[in-house]
């Protein structure tokens, strides 16, 4: 009996012993989300398009043209004169112009009617996404959501609309769509896409935490519902940081152009990873300058040494900012550690090396001739030159709007 205890004690000793420890990978960024939410047609207000599009442009020299990417949370099509008067197509024609690669529906968006907006949906070059509005026949009335493929990593884009927004629509626009209860439909949705194989969720949604309805708010709807990576949200941001529940981040900016979010974020990070998602909010009222990080490959040079009396070989490794088994390995003929007086010596070898710098420079835009450098249209061919035609309505040229799209390009 004593033996038979002695051995379970060294079997359950051993069980314990080679339980591994996980070591996590450090958080390298590789993908860069640049998102906006409620700007209410105020294309010239707070930071601009002109000023954002100088923003992009300096993320895209940093982390690639294919790894930056700009959302938006909805909120776009009415809300000022230049978006009233042509009914949202000046605001769509912008849009086309930053490369926007998606948006939801949000505040304002239904003012001129479920018609309308798949008008607009046509014209553009963006995608409007929305999985809770639905056709009273139970069909989508646009996209639920998008894929694409970031770093080999697969990226569902989906879109959540406020049940509130139900409040805007006109009589004959409740009669044709209906706005379904997010936590009804999200969760079928994010199973059906997780079964696709899915790395990374990320969700476009003009709810705020400002609805008395508790089941509307996204900070309730992202705690009761797992599996989404960040939220770009319509809602006042609250703060200069990355609000996180649970694995979810969520980021939010202030209306009417009066700030805009920047979130870099490692694709290949564990959801509970810390730091994997880093936040920067750059409000309007901050924007005389902007911060550049610029990364320099640089060659250097073989760097040789001719040995004098009293070197030895970690002193020279010291020195040099190397080691002494590097030099060693430089340098095959030295035996054990004795180098010899007046011999020549490999200390550094040629190779490339990224040089960093950081420094501050102005933001020259000016804000009335929206003087800037941006990105190009995607496709303004199918645009007539003298009227654009929508459906059955004919919107006559604004100068105002070309003025501000030819400063895109």
């Amino acid at each position: 009996m004593k033996k038979l205890v002695c051995l379970l004690t060294v079997l359950l000793v051993g069980c314990t012993a080679v339980e591994e420890t996980k070591t996590e990978r450090p958080v390298t960024f590789n993908m860069a989300i640049v998102n906006t939410n409620n700007i209410n047609g105020k294309v010239e207000n707070g930071v601009g398009y002109s000023r954002l599009s100088t923003i992009i442009k300096n993320k895209e020299q940093r982390y690639g043209n294919g790894n930056v990417f700009y959302f938006d949370a909805g909120g776009n099509f009415s809300g000022s004169n230049f978006a009233d008067k042509t009914r949202g197509e000046s605001v769509v024609k912008v849009l086309n112009a930053m490369n926007l690669e998606a948006t939801t529906l949000g505040k304002g968006d239904f003012v001129y009617g479920a018609d309308r907006i798949k008008e607009l949906e046509k014209i553009s070059n963006f995608r409007i996404v929305a999985s809770n509005v639905k056709y009273r026949n139970g069909e989508n009335f646009v996209r639920p959501y998008i894929l694409r493929n970031i770093n080999g990593q697969k990226v569902a884009i989906i879109g959540i609309v406020s049940p509130a927004l139900y409040d805007e629509m006109d009589e004959k626009t409740k009669t044709e769509i209906k706005i379904e209860e997010p936590i009804l439909v999200i969760p079928k949705l994010l199973d059906q896409i997780k079964r696709n194989n899915i790395d990374f969720v990320i969700a476009l949604t003009s709810m705020d935490d400002s609805n008395p309805n508790q089941e509307w708010n996204i900070t309730e709807m992202v705690r009761d519902i797992p599996g989404i990576d960040i939220v770009i949200s319509s809602g006042e941001n609250r703060g200069n940081t990355l609000e996180r529940i649970n694995d979810t981040y969520i980021v939010r900016e202030n209306k009417d152009f009066e700030s805009i979010g920047i979130t870099r974020i490692d694709m290949f990070a564990d959801d509970s990873q810390a730091g994997r998602m880093s936040y920067e909010k750059i409000k309007a009222s901050d924007l005389t300058t902007l911060k550049v990080e610029k990364v320099e490959k640089m060659e250097t040079e073989d760097v040789f040494y001719k040995v004098e009396k009293g070197n030895t070989l970690y002193s020279l490794a010291k020195q040099y900012g190397t080691t002494v088994d590097e030099i060693k390995r430089l340098n095959p003929t030295i035996e054990g550690n004795n180098i010899k007086v007046g011999e020549t010596y490999k200390m550094l070898e040629k190779k490339q090396v990224e040089v960093k710098e950081e420094k501050v420079e102005e933001l020259k835009v000016d804000k009335e001739e929206f003087d800037s450098i941006a990105v190009e249209m995607n496709d303004q061919q199918s645009i007539p030159q003298e009227t654009i035609e929508v459906g059955k309505v004919n919107v006559p040229v604004d100068p105002a709007i070309e003025k501000l799209i030819n400063t895109l390009k």
